[in-house]
């Protein structure tokens, strides 16, 4: 995983520094931070989430054993069996986990519903409708997964398949605004280090739904 120096910059005139009746300069300036944590997700999902580990297979593989065989709805039943399959992964020695009970399931716009309504708590008319889940899983839902895929994660104090991080010393975000000499007006640039990468598998599973 590298720690790389990603910039937006952009040049303001000085007609518009003048004639910036709307504060749309302004507006520019303040909205940076939540621009910043858009692209931390956007790169996240794009680069992190099936990323190769260092046996060539992506996170999320047969092999891995943390992948359903077919994509399937969200209930009990379905989410029982990526429950048992984290349940299962092993460690580097090839001994069981001490404990890997899922946490989280993640889905996109199109499941996040379905999600909330499996840990929903509602009682239960008779004990074949008691949700087990009710309480134990916390929905989260990203516009960066589409369709009908959905995933169960760790807690984090557990394990992670992922790894994010910043520069050290510039974990935030750095504005930067110049005055360019023999030029009217000015230039500003918004600077961020940071990185994130797969480094696991046993601590996720992913199934395609439907």
């Amino acid at each position: 995983i590298s720690v790389l120096s990603y910039a937006k910059a952009l040049s303001v005139s000085r007609q518009l520094m003048i004639n910036d009746d709307l504060g749309a300069i302004n507006e520019m300036l303040s909205s940076y931070g939540a621009t910043v944590a858009l692209f931390e997700e956007i790169t996240f999902y794009a680069n992190a989430l099936n990323a190769a580990l260092a046996d060539g297979q992506p996170v999320f593989h047969a092999s891995h054993n943390n992948l359903a065989g077919a994509g399937t709805v969200i209930d009990v039943d379905n989410v029982a069996a990526g429950r048992a399959a984290m349940s299962k992964q092993k460690s580097i020695d090839g001994n069981p986990l001490l404990a890997n009970p899922p946490a989280m399931i993640v889905t996109g716009p199109d499941r996040i519903t379905s999600a909330e309504k499996l840990i929903a708590s509602i009682t239960p008319a008779t004990v074949a409708t008691v949700n087990i889940f009710s309480g134990r899983l916390t929905p989260f839902d990203t516009a960066q997964i589409s369709g009908n895929t959905w995933y169960l994660f760790a807690d984090p104090a557990v394990g992670s398949n992922y790894r994010l991080g910043y520069l050290e010393g510039y974990e935030a975000p750095r504005v930067r605004i110049d005055n360019p000499f023999g030029r009217q007006g000015m230039a500003m640039s918004v600077e961020h280090d940071f990185g994130c990468g797969a480094v696991d598998f046993r601590y996720g599973y992913k199934n395609p739904g439907a």
